[in-house]
């Protein structure tokens, strides 16, 4: 509720603290004044560098990430390469920005047994990202009441994204989707043994 935006981003101990009460309590009876329509966001273990950025390094991790959506109420995941170049190659400084977009390109390509994706060479689908490195990174959760019935799901939208390129064919500008009478994009079913 608009009355309630200097919350965001409160944690529901710092939230439970303000009001005197145990954070159970203060969980519950905010959402409750909110008439059960306020969105929570769980931080995990995921969300504590600390612990992430081994995992991130080790020679056996791939960075990827979907859950199709499966969740879209709830999270949003969907902007993962985004922050990743973000907050772990610009503001954490874990890895190089070339080291960077390799980890999510080229070797998630290599790992999986994608043939000609993750690289730009002659004859190889052009698959590309223009971003600003100093600005790349994602927003915030937003609503949108966009679902069949009215049901809200929950984006992110990009930021310092210029263009978006599937097969050679430009799909974003970094602010709105072409309008294309069809897809670039194919149904990938051949990989590499």
């Amino acid at each position: 509720m608009p009355e309630h935006e200097n919350l965001q981003g409160m944690s529901i101990e710092a939230l439970a603290q303000t009001r005197d009460q145990d954070p159970v309590d203060a969980f519950l009876d905010f959402a409750l004044s909110e008439d059960l329509q306020t969105h929570f966001i769980g931080k995990f273990f995921q969300n504590q560098d600390d612990g992430v950025a081994p995992l991130l390094k080790h020679p056996a991790s791939v960075i990827t990430l979907s859950d199709a959506g499966a969740h879209l109420a709830y999270m949003c995941d969907a902007g993962f390469g985004l922050h990743f170049l973000s907050h772990w190659v610009r503001e954490t400084g874990h890895f190089s920005l070339s080291e960077g977009i390799r980890r999510l390109t080229s070797e998630p390509a290599h790992r999986f047994r994608i043939r000609g994706r993750g690289i730009l060479q002659v004859g190889a689908p052009a698959d590309m990202l223009l971003f600003d490195p100093h600005q790349v990174g994602i927003s915030k959760p937003l609503t949108r009441a966009d679902l069949p019935g009215g049901a809200s799901r929950l984006v992110r939208e990009p930021r310092g994204v210029h263009g978006v390129w599937v097969n050679g064919v430009m799909v974003h500008d970094g602010k709105n989707y072409a309008e294309l009478e069809h897809g670039p994009g194919v149904v990938i079913n051949e990989f590499d043994s």
